[in-house]
């Protein structure tokens, strides 16, 4: 049992030789791997860090004050326009109201013209009336005098 397989079938595209093909690149370090040691935090970075997040919690106060003056905005703008409507309905509603106490007013107004002028037609009937009674009771003292002055004539015509 063979692990590998044979030379002859062993055909690679890379070069198998690594050493040599690195001897063509002009720099050797080019495969050394080297790190940088951390190094310990500087002043100017943590200030510049500092500056940094001003910076940004500036940006973030300023976005804030923005996004609040327009929530306020669209608040107030919401609410103005449904007072708006609400005030629209109700003044609807007034003017109708208006309108129908307008008209019962007429009607009471012309109501109360026939009670006047129906008080006076009375008036005028009551007044014909009394004259007419005054005049009969004149009548009757006079039918009673004529009826005297009969009884009186019959009496001397008798005598």
């Amino acid at each position: 049992m063979q692990r590998t397989p044979p030379s002859a079938t062993f055909k690679c595209a890379s070069n198998p030789d690594i050493p040599n093909s690195a001897l063509n690149i002009r720099d050797t370090d080019y495969f050394v791997g080297l790190r940088k040691r951390k190094q310990p935090e500087s002043d100017i970075a943590s200030s510049v860090v500092e500056v940094v997040e001003q910076k940004i919690n500036e940006q973030l106060a300023a976005w804030k004050n923005r996004l609040d003056t327009n929530i306020a905005e669209t608040i107030r703008n919401a609410v103005d326009a449904t007072l708006e409507h609400e005030m629209s309905k109700l003044i609807s509603s007034i003017s109708n109201s208006l309108k129908d106490i307008t008209t019962r007013l007429d009607d009471i107004e012309k109501s109360i013209t026939y009670s006047g002028e129906r008080q006076d037609n009375f008036e005028s009937r009551l007044k014909l009336f009394e004259e007419k009674v005054v005049a009969g009771s004149t009548v009757n003292s006079q039918i009673a005098a004529l009826e005297n002055k009969i009884e009186s004539m019959e009496q001397q015509a008798r005598q």
